[in-house]
């Protein structure tokens, strides 16, 4: 159970998954060293060796730092002004700082960001502020579920349930 709560051992995260903060650490662990091998001159090599400098311990440490560092402020705001009204939008932005930071996570954490939100939709109607937030973080929830459907011939399919997602969401849910 330790394992599976602290998956310090599986590394930082999947390729393809999660597009958070740690997506240029995947875009330069997958594709620039690829990129810096190819071109096989001496200081771009030099550049590729000293990108090997994130280790997983050098992972964990700046996961947890990053995370305390940007949740800090919010957790002292929360104490001073939190109610009822907004412990929703509180409770995404925990989750949404958590996902973008944290160690591991699966596309699928941003539902810990978009069910809070709806929740508070339902509650606040009328808010258009409230609707606009949902939309666009709901965007970004079915953005990164896109790599869960991985294979050449189901591209156009991905990209048409995330047209039609944006479509349905944006008739259900007017902001005018």
């Amino acid at each position: 159970m330790k394992t599976r709560l602290f998956p310090f051992d599986r590394g930082l995260t999947h390729y393809y998954m999660a597009a958070n903060a740690w997506a240029l650490y995947i875009f330069e662990g997958k594709y620039l060293r690829r990129f810096f091998e190819w071109i096989k001159t001496r200081h771009v090599s030099k550049q590729a060796e000293q990108s090997d400098l994130l280790d997983l311990e050098t992972c964990k440490k700046l996961s947890m730092a990053a995370t305390l560092v940007f949740m800090a402020p919010l957790c002292i705001q929360m104490v001073r002004r939190m109610t009822k009204d907004n412990f929703c939008q509180y409770m995404a932005l925990c989750n949404f700082i958590a996902f973008n930071f944290g160690f591991h996570v699966h596309e699928k954490a941003m539902l810990l960001v978009t069910i809070p939100l709806g929740i508070d939709l339902v509650i606040k109607t009328k808010n258009t502020t409230a609707i606009l937030r949902f939309k666009i973080l709901k965007l970004v929830l079915m953005w990164t579920l896109l790599p869960l459907i991985f294979t050449p011939r189901e591209t156009f399919l991905k990209h048409s349930l995330l047209v039609l997602d944006v479509l349905i969401t944006d008739a259900l849910l007017p902001t005018k």
